[in-house]
């Protein structure tokens, strides 16, 4: 037996994992989860600045690139300031993203290997959740796939000189001004021009991508001075991101195992955190990379080329390997997963095929968002709270709203379509990171409430039991991300 199952019985699997993956991130969107504080603040640029002013840096500790907003600001326009309107865009590259990986990997895999990697992108909790969340991150897969396959269909000996400099200008125009890591894309896509034209000795060709590298080099300078630079060397990012940064030279214990630590939770991201799962895409990773190197190595700089530019610069501090930072290179990672999985059913030790096929199957059952179908995608449930509120007859003068429930806050009572719903709570005092719970306990008198979304539980403890040694708790509600604690 050649192999464990016909390349038909696969391919048909593949078009039903595709569907699957349409109707949970279809499923996800139309549950209309509350906007969280990232999105929120996301939500209070693009409502509040103009489309110029969208291509400066943001406010709010926020950052994400100008045709991505851009995008998003005209669905506002047409289809008004809802969760929904703002996710729309999100949501199209999230449906967008799983054809592009079928074609991707039809380029890399045979079937008996394609349906797992798809199965993984198509059912995981990481990547239907950015699917619908106004984050750039969806945005970033589609891009990379998008360049992927571009790269492997145009054919840099075919095309006129002048043809080819216009195309990729275009989409490497386009790439970069839309998302973020698309650099590293590029990068792969120069490298494995560069290594068709010395190995075909079409030594001409390189002053054409020459050119066309500096056009590119040129526009992502710009990109970087003007909007990335002052954000990547902000103290809040380096401290929020420190921990997924990589040591360059790891010359002691606790350095070295910072990086295995950092390479962990990326292969956890990237498909599970279980020991059988990260052993299985490590293993199938090694031999696609193998197989990949022997049967098309052009194509495999495409996978390689960026993945060691972002590990450089996780090197050097200029961008971290935190999980939704890093999911643009998810897809580049199940590639040659996919190939080392149909080498190696190609094996014809008939318990091989089957530990594959069980071990497939237990990832896939761990790590797939099947539960999706039947509950609610939840992060932070803000509105359940200000409807207790409501019930609960606060109003905005006696509402004392956390710092990081601030944004959320703003959003649902001075932008959401529906704002009229919250006019009790209209004008509350929203506090600082930094402000004294003493004092405010002291200064407040009758019924007044607190509100707090994603606030660390001892600080949430103690600035609580500071009201409560002068006020009396009499009603409280935890919700998915949100609590709420009122007191008389």
């Amino acid at each position: 037996m050649r192999i464990l199952i016909s390349d038909k019985l696969a391919y048909r699997l593949s078009l039903i994992v595709i569907a699957l993956g349409i109707v949970l991130r279809t499923v996800t969107y139309i549950q209309n989860r509350c906007l969280f504080i990232d999105e929120a603040n996301v939500a209070r640029n693009i409502f509040e600045r103009s489309f110029v002013d969208l291509a400066k840096p943001l406010n709010y500790e926020q950052y994400a690139p100008p045709v991505f907003l851009w995008i998003v600001k005209c669905c506002t326009l047409l289809f008004g300031y809802s969760e929904y309107a703002y996710r729309l865009f999100p949501f199209i590259c999230g449906i967008a993203s799983i054809l592009l990986m079928f074609i991707a990997l039809r380029k890399f895999a045979g079937n008996n290997g394609i349906w797992y990697a798809l199965t993984i992108l198509s059912t995981g909790v990481i990547y239907i959740r950015y699917a619908s969340e106004l984050k750039q991150y969806g945005c970033d897969v589609a891009v990379t796939l998008s360049m992927i396959i571009l790269a492997l269909s145009s054919d840099i000996f075919k095309m006129q000189n002048w043809k080819f400099i216009i195309f990729w200008f275009i989409i490497g125009s386009v790439a970069i001004w839309l998302s973020m890591p698309s650099v590293f894309i590029l990068t792969g896509v120069g490298v494995y021009y560069l290594y068709q034209c010395i190995h075909a000795h079409q030594y001409k060709k390189i002053l054409t991508l020459s050119v066309l590298g500096l056009l590119w080099i040129g526009q992502f300078s710009l990109y970087y001075l003007v909007i990335l630079k002052p954000q990547i060397q902000s103290d809040y990012l380096q401290n929020c991101h420190k921990e997924f940064f990589l040591y360059a030279i790891p010359n002691s214990g606790e350095k070295l195992e910072h990086n295995i630590n950092v390479f962990n939770k990326m292969l956890a991201a990237l498909g599970g955190k279980w020991t059988l799962s990260i052993i299985f895409h490590l293993a199938t990773f090694v031999v696609g990379i193998v197989w990949l190197s022997k049967k098309q190595f052009a194509s495999l700089l495409l996978i390689i080329v960026p993945l060691l530019a972002l590990i450089i610069a996780a090197m050097t501090n200029q961008y971290a390997l935190t999980p939704r930072l890093i999911l643009f290179i998810m897809p580049l990672l199940l590639l040659p997963i996919a190939a080392g999985l149909h080498a190696l059913f190609l094996i014809k030790y008939y318990p091989v095929k089957a530990l594959l096929v069980i071990s497939s199957i237990i990832c896939i059952v761990n790590f797939g968002g099947f539960n999706l179908l039947f509950n609610r995608m939840e992060n932070e449930e803000l509105t359940k709270n200000l409807e207790f509120l409501k019930q609960q007859k606060i109003t905005g003068p006696n509402l004392y709203v956390h710092n990081l429930a601030g944004p959320a806050y703003i959003y649902y009572t001075t932008i959401h379509p529906e704002k009229a719903k919250w006019n009790e709570m209209a004008n509350a005092h929203i506090l600082f990171w930094n402000s004294n719970y003493d004092s405010l306990s002291q200064s407040i008198m009758g019924t007044s409430a607190l509100l707090y979304s994603w606030a660390p539980d001892d600080e949430i403890a103690a600035e609580t039991n500071k009201f409560k040694l002068l006020h009396k708790e009499i009603s409280r509600q935890v919700v998915t991300g949100s609590q709420v604690y009122i007191y008389q």
